[in-house]
């Protein structure tokens, strides 16, 4: 690893810190033990499990940035500074420091990385020996960004429908196993998520077509993303072919 990218897995660490002065200064608001903390730690370790990929800190740099944004968007960031809570404000910052320094570093590393660094092909090529199993996985992401946005006619209401859009789309362009990590660890959380904020009527009322119809479509999504990412990333066999040994001939004997 270059500098760079030991830098970029610092700023996700960082931000771990972060978070956890923030759940120190105020719990409640977590609601039990923060979900951010596994996220950022798990873009720090997918960093590192496909460390010879230049484009491995691409993964750290997009789950920052999800989390930066989506806290401005949704208000959450401008919530929490109102609470006049200093410890609270202070984990923010270093939460916020952490994912600058990581977007930064994970830009730099993939510039360095990049250089002299041999060809890995795209995860769509037929060079790729899990293709079909990435196609599948990108498939369910599609299917359940679609389903989350579909049933108030494609109303994009929160980060969920282009999120996976967008993990979708790298995972079929950006060389390496990164994104398709990052893609089964946040289409399994969303599995939870969905559960946990999905209102109870959509998967108990068949009567309800609409809704009831695209709430399992989206679970089935965020499913098949989940196992079909997580098999895409387990290392291929080397197939090896078995040939027979050159046969003597006569004259070579002599």
């Amino acid at each position: 690893m270059n500098k760079a990218t030991v830098l970029t897995v610092a700023g996700q660490l960082i931000g771990v810190v972060g978070l956890l002065i923030q759940w120190q200064a105020a719990p409640q608001l977590f609601g039990g033990f923060p979900p951010g903390i596994v996220y950022v730690a798990g873009a720090a370790a997918i960093v590192l499990l496909d460390r010879r990929s230049p484009w491995s800190p691409a993964s750290a740099i997009l789950l920052s940035a999800f989390i930066a944004i989506g806290g401005l968007a949704g208000g959450d960031t401008s919530r929490n500074l109102a609470m006049g809570n200093l410890e609270l404000t202070i984990g923010m910052g270093v939460l916020y420091a952490g994912l600058a320094l990581s977007v930064i570093a994970g830009v730099v590393a993939i510039i360095v990385g990049r250089r002299g660094a041999a060809r890995q092909p795209a995860p769509y090529s037929r060079e790729n020996p899990r293709r079909t199993i990435t196609l599948i996985a990108v498939g369910g992401m599609f299917l359940a960004g679609i389903s989350d946005a579909a049933p108030e006619g494609l109303h994009w209401d929160g980060p969920g429908p282009v999120m996976f859009l967008i993990l979708g789309l790298l995972t079929l362009f950006v060389p390496g196993r990164h994104i398709a990590m990052l893609s089964a660890l946040l289409s399994a959380a969303f599995i939870y998520g969905a559960f946990d904020n999905m209102a109870t009527d959509h998967l108990t009322t068949p009567t309800d077509t609409v809704p009831f119809v695209f709430a399992y479509l989206q679970l089935l999504g965020y499913t098949v993303a989940t196992v079909a990412a997580a098999i895409s990333c387990l290392p291929s066999g080397i197939n090896v072919s078995r040939q027979r040994p050159p046969t003597r001939s006569i004259r070579s004997d002599r």
